[in-house]
């Protein structure tokens, strides 16, 4: 009775979409440490006391989960309108075929990131407790156990986005490996070769793996000196953890595009014949026109030069990345300030007793 009874449970839950489901856990992940936190401070309710740190980084997770499902079918309606452009070079059945192979690479390697992740997550948790990183240290309880289990699916989710980001990432091997090809087009407004809506899709997903980083650096810059300001050694490990976000975020936004921007270079060299060529017909053009004083004639001369001027500015300027410079120059920028602002705030004090040190102050 009881089995028959979990089935039918098991079934109704599978009947719920996985979106709604991952919302759930996360949900239920932050009610259930806010209630461990009630519970262990049930003697005074001191807020102040609680781990501020891990209610927030559960909060992250749960706004992690809601804004990746939201970019989740981004990449499918971006090679659509790669398609609708020309960019990518195939037919309705063989795009069909690539978002089917996309998915089948997402249901066989996204829950095995779920679970690899999620149960290094549930390791930090356990070590943080044992060895006293969270802002109430205290021997690991066996009530912590119970805990785990509740945060444990939240992990999980958290691991398979992912593992389902590092999937999308490797877009370009599948299409090589489906032998579809995409075409670089010179003078395309969008500033990118045709390109761009796959290289906003990267640059949206950069930004949610760059959410442990704006986590960490907003602790850093702005709760160093307040009421709920986290511990020394806390502190020491998020100075530590910074750096190593910041890459992963500019990996994930950089590795993706790697594979386009070699494909986009070498179609770039292809058209340097052609470029060196219309190079020389605008210098016989320009010399017509010294030479000639018909003005149909110098008409139809001026024409053919501004259509081969500006073939060839297109040419020489193509693009070589699948993003424009002002997304470039904005994940540069933010990627700059999200270590800068908060070292300097934590170093300042260090370096100001430093100086004074050195002249003798």
């Amino acid at each position: 009775m009881r089995v028959a009874r979990l089935r039918r449970i098991a079934t109704a839950l599978g009947q719920v979409p996985f979106d709604a489901r991952t919302h759930f856990v996360g949900l239920l992940a932050l009610i259930g440490y806010c209630a461990y936190e009630v519970a262990s401070s049930a003697s005074h309710c001191d807020v102040w006391e609680w781990d501020a740190p891990a209610i927030s980084a559960l909060a992250l997770v749960l706004i992690w989960i809601r804004v990746a499902t939201a970019i989740d079918g981004s990449l499918n309606h971006a090679l659509r309108r790669l398609h609708a452009r020309g960019v990518i070079v195939c037919s309705e059945d063989e795009l069909g075929y690539l978002h089917e192979t996309l998915a089948l690479r997402r249901r066989k390697l996204a829950p095995v990131w779920g679970l690899g992740i999620g149960a290094a997550i549930v390791a930090a948790f356990a070590v943080s407790w044992e060895w006293g990183v969270a802002c109430r240290p205290a021997p690991f309880e066996p009530s912590r156990i119970a805990l785990l289990a509740i945060l444990a699916p939240s992990f999980y989710a958290s691991g398979y986005y992912i593992g389902w980001t590092v999937i999308q990432g490797q877009l370009a091997r599948v299409l090589r490996a489906r032998n579809i090809e995409y075409l670089v087009q010179p003078g395309h407004p969008d500033g990118a070769g045709g390109l761009r809506p796959l290289g906003d899709f990267f640059f949206r997903q950069a930004m949610l793996a760059g959410l442990p980083a704006v986590y960490v650096a907003v602790w850093l810059t702005f709760f160093k000196q307040s009421l709920i300001g986290i511990a020394a050694t806390t502190r020491t490990v998020f100075l530590a953890l910074l750096p190593v976000f910041v890459f992963i975020e500019a990996a994930a936004f950089l590795c993706p595009m790697w594979a386009f921007h070699r494909v986009m270079l070498r179609q770039k060299r292809s058209y340097s014949a052609q470029a060196d060529e219309i190079a020389r017909r605008i210098s016989t053009t320009q010399a017509q026109l010294r030479g000639s004083t018909d003005p149909i004639r110098l008409e139809e001369l001026n024409t053919r030069l501004t259509l081969d001027l500006k073939l060839h500015a297109e040419m020489e300027s193509l693009p070589t990345w699948p993003v424009s410079k002002q997304v470039r120059r904005r994940f540069a920028l933010q990627n700059l300030i999200l270590v800068a602002i908060p070292l300097l705030r934590f170093l300042d004090a260090e370096v100001v007793d430093a100086v004074k040190r050195f002249f003798g102050g």
